[in-house]
This record gives structure tokens, C-alpha cells and sequence, in this order.
């Protein structure tokens, strides 16, 4: 499944929910790495490919963990972990 799509993730925890039943705990840990470049020479396209999958993703995981777990929409707390990692070459 590709988690920087927001139809994807809700199915993903909507599977969770059927088959797995109460949901404590979500490791976030998706990102990609593009072959490097300077910054002057990304295009759009490619910055927005970076922003969704690296950024969008975590909250769109976030948000459907927190709906499951959070005591205000009856569940019964968890722990959420958000795995980062940087690879930066001076320019």
C-alpha cells in the first residue's frame, strides 16, 4: 500500500479494525530518499512527491491511529512512535 494516499491508509486501518480488532500502538516509519540534489534544481513535482509520502503520510496515519485509541473517541490510549532519519550531503 502507498501511505502518502489517503484512501489507502483508511482502508489499511479499516483492515486493522476487522481483522485485528482494537488498536494500541502505531509505529510511523515510512519515508523515501530521492537520488540527491540541490535544492535549486527540484522541481515541484518532486518536492511535492518528497512532502506527501515524508510529511502527509505521518499525519495521515496519525490521524486515523488517534480516532482508534484516543479515550475522547472511546478507545483506550496507545503509544505512537515516529521513526526519522536525515541523509544530507553539503552543498
Amino acid at each position: 500500500m502507498d501511505v502518502s494516499q489517503e484512501q489507502q491508509v483508511v482502508d489499511l486501518f479499516n483492515t486493522i479494525d476487522a481483522r485485528l480488532g482494537s488498536l494500541t500502538g502505531l509505529v510511523n516509519n515510512a519515508g523515501i530518499l530521492l537520488p540527491q540534489m540541490s535544492v535549486e534544481q527540484m522541481d515541484a513535482e518532486r518536492i511535492n512527491r518528497l512532502l506527501t509520502t515524508n510529511v502527509t503520510s505521518y499525519f495521515l496515519c496519525w490521524r486515523e491511529a488517534i480516532k482508534r485509541m484516543a479515550l475522547k473517541h472511546g478507545g483506550r490510549g496507545g503509544a505512537i512512535v515516529n521513526v526519522s532519519s536525515a541523509d544530507f550531503t553539503p552543498v
